[in-house]
């Protein structure tokens, strides 16, 4: 987990899983807070993330994006492959 802070608050967090046997680690969690958005915070939590996992030996990455941050991720060169939708199973 990476946290962005401006000072001592917490402005930013993101995430990576690494699947056991998988050669794609799962972003997860990018989120900034509104007052701190369009100012390079995401990316920058996004580049540590890559390179943490370049530095593990990964060549690709996956995330299921939101519409706000798809258009982050594709200007980084990420390419849409399918879209998801979430879905909850009643007991």
């Amino acid at each position: 987990m990476f946290c962005a802070y401006a000072g001592q608050q917490a402005i930013g967090t993101g995430w990576t899983d690494y699947p056991a046997h998988s050669r794609f680690p799962e972003l997860h969690g990018g989120a900034v807070l509104p007052e701190w958005r369009g100012r390079g915070v995401y990316a920058a939590l996004f580049e540590r993330r890559f390179a943490q996992a370049r530095a593990r030996g990964f060549e690709w990455m996956a995330v299921d994006a939101s519409p706000m941050s798809r258009p982050i991720l594709e200007s980084m060169g990420f390419m849409p492959v399918c879209e998801t939708w979430p879905m909850r199973y009643r007991f």
